[in-house]
């Protein structure tokens, strides 16, 4: 496990606004004597991380493609997999549950062009 990574999810246990972390991180996790496997999972439970994929994201049945989220968000909803299309990889499709940010407003001024 790289600590360039460590890193970047530590930096983001306390930050503000949802996380999420969506990914081909070539780690088969769903591997239970995968070291690398291993060393990730240990370290999104360390810093209260989840790892939402459980179902296989490659053609040769080995879950690659992760979505990351803090343990205390429950943004991520019907997270589904589907055939592979151009890939050797399965397409993920899933909800973020969260909220819209206020729509912000511009006060816009203009001259009418028939006017000049």
């Amino acid at each position: 496990m790289h600590n360039e990574f460590r890193d970047y999810l530590d930096s983001h246990t306390n930050s503000s606004g949802k996380f999420v972390v969506i990914g081909d991180f070539n780690l088969h996790v769903d591997k239970v004597d995968d070291f690398d496997a291993v060393k990730m999972k240990e370290l999104l439970f360390a810093l209260n991380f989840d790892q939402h994929v459980q179902a296989p994201t490659h053609i040769h049945g080995h879950t690659l493609d992760l979505v990351i989220t803090r343990s205390s968000e429950a943004i991520v909803k019907n997270l589904q997999s589907h055939a592979p299309i151009m890939s050797d990889h399965t397409p993920l499709t899933f909800s973020l549950v969260t909220k819209r940010p206020p729509q912000e407003r511009k006060l816009v001024s203009f001259r009418k062009l028939k006017d000049i």
